[in-house]
């Protein structure tokens, strides 16, 4: 009994694991088109094992051990920088050291991305495609025009924006420790870089890789229903003992 048990909740708790880092590879492969996306993922170790005794009255006699199954150690994001898509648009921009993003306005404050669609909002100032608003050095928003104004607007790889062939602002590109808070915004501690690294008309890919990613997947799901197949195969073993007791 005691076996079947610790084989039981060894199962249980490897579908537990299994299915968080399932959730964790789904939702990079849902960002495999998203530009600048960094995959995540999450490490795993063994709880401690706690060692079982049956209480005697002289002695105690030890009947085995019972694992505490998988814990999550770690969760993390990859930082390495995703391929180079050449797009032609002089608003694209990719920046080029993986550590490095643009700090942009947000209801919530300050946020920073690595997502370098840009574009002209309604108001003629330079802001991603989800309308937060792109930040100069001096933390200001970046007016280039309005778009019935026709100006031509560049910016170079030194983040210099240029409107009309005239210098407007200098893009603030942060470079520091920074963790995901969502839709592809990063929050945290940085410092202005003084000379970024940008290629103009250029987006960054995600850096998944969708071929490793649906291998793994698979792989997953295999130990899934061998751990599913090894609970229901207990189960049956656990019930045949019981009713093989109950009729002695």
């Amino acid at each position: 009994m005691q076996g079947m048990n610790r084989g039981i909740i060894a199962a249980a708790r490897g579908m537990h694991s299994n299915q968080m880092l399932l959730d964790v590879l789904s939702n990079n492969l849902a960002n495999l088109n998203t530009v600048g996306y960094k995959r995540d993922g999450v490490a795993f170790a063994e709880t401690f094992e706690r060692e079982m005794y049956v209480p005697g009255a002289r002695f105690s006699r030890h009947v085995g051990s019972l694992g505490g199954g998988a814990t999550v150690a770690a969760e993390f994001t990859y930082s390495d920088t995703g391929p180079a898509i050449s797009t032609g648009n002089p608003l694209d921009l990719m920046l080029e050291k993986p550590n490095q993003f643009l700090s942009v306005q947000t209801p919530q404050g300050i946020r920073y991305t690595r997502d370098g669609a840009l574009r002209i909002n309604s108001d003629g100032n330079l802001a991603t495609r989800d309308g937060y608003a792109v930040l100069d050095i001096n933390l200001r928003e970046i007016r280039v025009g309005g778009p019935g104004e026709n100006q031509t607007v560049e910016i170079t790889r030194s983040g210099v924006v240029l409107t009309g062939g005239t210098e407007t602002a200098v893009l603030d590109v942060q470079e520091g420790s920074f963790r995901k808070v969502g839709r592809n915004l990063w929050s945290g501690n940085g410092m202005s870089v003084a000379d970024p690294a940008l290629l103009p008309a250029t987006l960054e890919g995600s850096n998944v890789n969708a071929i490793h990613t649906m291998i793994q997947m698979i792989a997953l799901m295999r130990n899934f229903d061998s751990a599913q197949r090894a609970i229901r195969t207990q189960d049956e073993m656990t019930e045949r003992l019981l009713q093989s007791l109950a009729s002695r």
